[in-house]
């Protein structure tokens, strides 16, 4: 129960954050969005746990009339993406071992699994 609240309170102060950078821009250019031009994306991302990774995204934006550039931060929280290396096989056993790293965040850690090849 304590995770989820925590999830919760986590998910609020995101929107509360980001929608406090979006109002800072809107108040640099008071051209619509329809004119806002995405320029870049930036993507930021940190370990939280073994399950899922924050991800910090920054839009770098301009005013296609007047020119004016700005910044819009957003924040979530993302499952890892994992890739999973073979390190090769546990000499005198049956086993393999792995070593499992997020695209992302960096987080990795080693794993060993049941070969049914005998070596």
């Amino acid at each position: 129960m304590k995770k989820t609240n925590k999830l919760v309170l986590c998910i609020l102060i995101i929107a509360l954050i980001t929608l406090s950078s979006i109002t800072a821009y809107a108040a640099m250019c008071s051209h619509g969005w329809e004119y806002w031009e995405v320029m870049d994306v930036d993507y930021d991302y940190e370990y939280i746990d073994s399950g899922v990774c924050y991800a910090t995204i920054t839009t770098y934006v301009e005013c296609k009339i007047c020119g004016t550039t700005g910044e819009l931060m957003s924040y979530g929280i993302n499952s890892h993406e994992w890739v999973r290396e073979d390190l090769g096989h546990i000499p005198g056993t049956n086993m393999h071992r792995f070593n499992n790293t997020c695209n992302n965040c960096g987080y990795s850690f080693i794993t060993e699994d049941f070969c049914s090849i005998p070596h």
